[in-house]
């Protein structure tokens, strides 16, 4: 995925390292690179390789050819697209940023060249004004010369023989063709005969001296064009250093974009960092298997199982169990691949929140490594690797053991093991290891640092699912896969016979544990998904009670600013009274009208007393019970008492589709119990419970997309949701900004973060619903 072959070789050259400092300056490179290209274009082409010619460059008196010097303008040109972008990107690629700094377009050389050579690969005719004189002039003694020639030529054309005549060039001459014999021959210099001996190729007389100024411009270009090539050379050798610099940075900016490109194709993430030496997988996929699965057509191709896996703290062994063809090497190359991958700097095939640490060594002891020239066994070349991990392993040792104890006597060969895994556990190593022994499967009961795993293996079909489970030793179904594979019912059946108690009631056993945790983790998931949904309930109704109490401070503060403006606008109006009373001198016909007006004013003042006021139903002293219809002063509402708790002198009532929690002091009984009613003055909340993760405001306006944004919180909630995936689009970022700000004010919201760059960059925000209330 390289554009360059600088590219290539920084690619070779970044090894796994356990240096923290360049680790993490590629792992923030790698970011920065992955969001460029997920949101734009990252200006680099296929540049050529300029490091030969710079080193043809650096000899006094040499100098490069023309295409080579085009290759070196092409190259400035794309850095200088690279530095264009840098100067907008600063801000968002800080890391890159010290790589950009480090190029220079070199303007005049890039100049110089451009003028100098053509798109074609030559020297042009604006390299120089003596070269474009000396080409002015040639052109015109080269048409001087056919001129001549072509007329001597027509001269001819009354011998029908002679219609073929051509202007062809011999010896760098111009010259016509003539008959052996033919008298006119003799008036000119013969350059050329043809293969037959029949043609002549002759320079007649009259144009000799037009050749031979031809000849002098076509050498006098030459040496111009020679002292133009060496000038240019000169300038390239005095840039030959910065030149240099900039293939090197090239060569690294194009590592990065590669091994970005690759981290998108194989969807893979830039692993957390640690100190320590551990790990932590989450479902990670071996890259060939991808690769591999991406070659093959759409329609045909099967999903990489991804596996997880922790590694250090309390747990440093893990033993892997299991059917041959399940999968077990595979996920050892995944393991070692993961973590070689991250501290070379490069995107883990994996899920966010991988997390690798920094190991010192890797040790890997996979495959068959048998000799015949060196005298080596399989089990000698297991011994081997086996004899250097014991050696050399140590805290920050990763050591990787596929069938451990294979190869010999299946006693003697579980003993072995054993002792191997407990001398690496004792030294501190981080071990996994594969095997077939049931003797290793127990060690996990007598050592809290060692856990099994295993690949899940379908009982009924006797086939692999390739599924990584850690807690749970496997089988090896070896003699059921046998029997399915056609051997002899008496063969398998002796087998079996043959086979101890100790191991049926081991395979037994696994069986069964394996069927109760299937059921266990499908009623876990159940309850997981019955608490969310509760928990999430639990949490609308709080909010939609805050939000209720909130209303109906709004609606009291709104009736008080009304009533306030009734007692004013009556208080003048009382006053005008007054002084028309006085006025009038008390007549009794203005006395009585006054007393209308008075009248008519309260009327009004009752009548809107009444629309903003929801009156209380008549009530009782007696305490309520079970089932009887109460009024709830705080939410002028009546509900129905479902529990009484009388230590805490608390009730819980139903109201609409909602329980509250309650003082029995905040609420009173209804005399005569009315059912539900659906006037206009009742609430009823109704959640949206198929919302999805995921909401998209992009086109949305400030104002309405808030508004959408509130209610969609709380929908999600009721959904079980506790992590949402709000798409604002990035643009201006007036719209992102407006959903931090709400986001960060909401206490619906634990967190939020901006989306990774693979899942949208900063044009989405990820917002973790709180699970509880708080």
């Amino acid at each position: 995925m390289c554009l360059t072959a600088m590219g290539s070789e920084e690619i070779r050259r970044r090894l796994p390292t356990e240096d923290a400092v360049v680790l993490d300056r590629r792992r923030g490179e790698l970011q920065e690179m992955l969001l460029v290209l997920v949101g734009e274009d990252f200006p680099l082409t296929r540049l050529p390789d300029i490091r030969p010619h710079l080193e043809r460059s650096q000899h006094e008196g040499a100098h490069l050819d023309a295409a080579a010097l085009l290759q070196i303008g092409e190259f400035l040109t794309g850095v200088d697209a690279l530095l264009r972008f840098a100067r907008v990107s600063r801000e968002k690629c800080p890391c890159l940023e010290a790589h950009f700094e480090q190029l220079s377009a070199i303007y005049p050389l890039r100049a110089a060249i451009g003028r100098a050579i053509s798109p074609e690969g030559d020297v042009a005719d604006t390299a120089s004004p003596e070269l474009a004189k000396i080409r002015r002039e040639k052109r015109g003694a080269r048409d001087a010369v056919v001129t001549r020639l072509e007329r001597l030529l027509a001269a001819r054309k009354t011998d029908p023989a002679r219609m073929d005549d051509l202007i062809t060039l011999r010896n760098d001459r111009f010259v016509i063709p003539m008959r052996e014999g033919d008298p006119a021959a003799n008036d000119g210099v013969i350059q050329d005969r043809s293969s037959s001996g029949a043609t002549l190729f002759v320079e007649p007389m009259s144009v000799v001296e037009l050749n031979n100024r031809l000849r002098r411009l076509g050498l006098e270009e030459a040496r111009e064009v020679e002292r133009i090539l060496l000038e240019l050379t000169d300038l390239v050798r005095e840039h030959r250093v910065a030149l240099a610099d900039d293939a090197q940075t090239i060569g690294t900016l194009d590592a990065i974009q590669a091994l970005a490109r690759f981290g998108l194709k194989v969807d893979g993430v830039v692993a957390e960092r640690t100190d320590s030496a551990t790990l932590t997988l989450r479902e990670a996929r071996h890259p060939l298997l991808i690769l591999k699965s991406l070659r093959t057509p759409k329609e045909a191709r099967a999903p990489v199982i991804p596996m997880s896996l922790s590694l250090g703290g309390r747990v440093t062994v893990v033993i892997v169990t299991g059917p041959n063809t399940g999968g077990k090497t595979v996920a050892l190359k995944t393991v070692g691949l993961s973590v070689l991958m991250a501290q070379a700097g490069w995107p883990v095939p994996a899920r966010i929140g991988t997390e690798i640490g920094t190991f010192g060594r890797v040790i890997a002891d996979i495959g068959d490594e048998q000799s015949i020239e060196s005298s080596l066994s399989t089990f000698s070349s297991h011994l081997l690797r086996i004899r250097e991990a014991l050696a050399t392993a140590d805290e920050r040792t990763l050591v990787l053991l596929d069938e451990l104890g294979a190869g010999t006597d299946p006693k003697e060969g579980a003993a072995l093991g054993e002792a191997v895994i407990a001398a690496l556990t004792e030294r501190g190593a981080r071990l996994v290891a594969t095997t077939h022994h049931s003797a290793l499967k127990t060690l996990s009961q007598h050592d809290s640092r060692i856990e099994n795993a295993s690949l899940v293996f379908d009982v009924k079909t006797l086939s692999p699912t390739y599924q990584f489970r850690v807690g749970l030793p496997g089988a090896s179904y070896a003699i059921d896969i046998a029997r399915r594979l056609g051997l002899p019912d008496a063969v398998v059946e002796r087998a079996l016979s043959l086979l101890g108690a100790q191991e049926k009631d081991m395979t037994q056993l696994l069986n069964e544990l394996d069927e109760r945790l299937t059921s266990l983790r499908e009623q876990q998931a159940a309850a997981e998904q019955s608490r969310k949904a509760a928990v999430a309930l639990e949490e609308l109704f709080r909010s939609r009670v805050e939000r209720l109490e909130k209303t109906e401070a709004e609606r009291k503060g709104e009736a008080l600013s009304e009533a306030r403006r009734i007692v004013e606008t009556t208080r003048r109006e009382m006053e005008q009274l007054v002084r028309e009373i006085r006025e009038s001198q008390a007549e009794k016909a203005r006395v009585k009208e006054s007393h209308k007006k008075i009248d008519e004013r309260l009327a009004g003042i009752r009548a809107e007393q009444q629309e903003l006021a929801v009156p209380a139903p008549p009530s009782d002293a007696t305490p309520p019970a079970v089932g009887d219809r109460v009024w709830i002063a705080a939410f002028k509402k009546e509900g129905e008492v479902v529990d009484i708790d009388a230590e805490r002198g608390k009730l819980k009532v139903r109201i609409g589709d909602f329980l509250y929690s309650l003082d029995q002091g905040s609420v009173a009984r209804v005399e005569s119990p009315s059912p539900p009613s659906s006037r206009p003055g009742q609430v009823r909340i109704q959640a949206e419970t198929d919302v999805g993760p995921e909401l998209s405001l992009r086109g949305f306006t400030a104002e309405d997309a808030l508004e959408t944004l509130d209610r969609y919180l709380d929908d999600a909630r009721l959904a079980g949701w506790q992590e949402v995936r709000i798409i604002h689009g990035k643009g201006e970022g007036i719209l992102r900004r407006a959903v931090n700000e709400f986001l960060t004010k909401d206490p619906r919201v634990e967190s939020k973060r901006l989306g990774q760059w693979n899942e949208g960059g900063d044009g989405v925000t990820i917002a973790k619903l709180r699970a509880e209330h708080e």
